[in-house]
């Protein structure tokens, strides 16, 4: 594909995810349910989430989130991985993430404290991001994507540390988008950075 129709789908790609304002959603994504989102609406809807909503004429509800339940541990129950809300979300999809586990009838949020260092899980894109069989601490290792313009994904595998999940700094990968076959082609860092800068060394 040459870089100028990547360009010209690119720009259209966006525009699109705009308008929508919604997450880009992987195959396996569920609605989290109703009775439960009552329960965690305090931890998901956050002031500072409904203030910045109310300032763009959305709200905070059910709808706005999308997620994957999975059970993390190993000990029967699921946590709740949820992208949202949908008006904060990026562009091209990339969204607030909250991690979410169950305690007694009460949801909590996974991490025992805030992270908020450079490498902490916050945000990611639903849309080609898992949950990896590999563990960390007792819980599984999550492989999470980001959307840099629709046709420059990088994915960066997060690993619990008792307390928080935080990116292998060594684990990230990058890939170039390819339309033809929709897919993505993991590729070098260097090719990716080529491809975006130059236009060169593209699919």
């Amino acid at each position: 594909m040459s870089f100028s129709k990547m360009t010209k789908t690119l720009a259209f790609g966006g525009l699109i995810s705009f308008l929508m304002g919604l997450p880009l959603l992987q195959a396996k994504e569920m609605n989290f349910p109703a009775a439960d989102f009552a329960k965690a609406k305090a931890l998901l809807c956050t002031p500072e989430h409904v203030e910045s909503l109310k300032a763009i004429g959305k709200t905070c509800n059910r709808e706005s989130f999308s997620g994957q339940a999975e059970d993390l541990n190993g000990d029967g129950k699921v946590e709740w991985l949820l992208y949202g809300p949908s008006g904060e979300c990026g562009a091209h999809g990339n969204c607030p993430l909250t991690l979410l586990k169950k305690e007694g009838q009460k949801w909590t949020l996974l991490s025992s404290e805030p992270c908020t260092e450079d490498g902490c899980l916050t945000w990611a894109n639903g849309l080609y991001s898992e949950v990896l069989k590999s563990s960390h601490n007792g819980y599984r290792d999550l492989l999470m994507a980001s959307d840099s313009g629709s046709f420059f994904w990088v994915k960066e595998v997060f690993e619990w540390n008792g307390k928080q999940y935080r990116r292998n700094n060594g684990a990230t990968t990058f890939f170039l988008y390819d339309s033809d076959k929709d897919k993505l082609v993991q590729v070098t860092k260097e090719r990716r950075d080529q491809c975006s800068k130059e236009g060169k060394q593209c699919l």
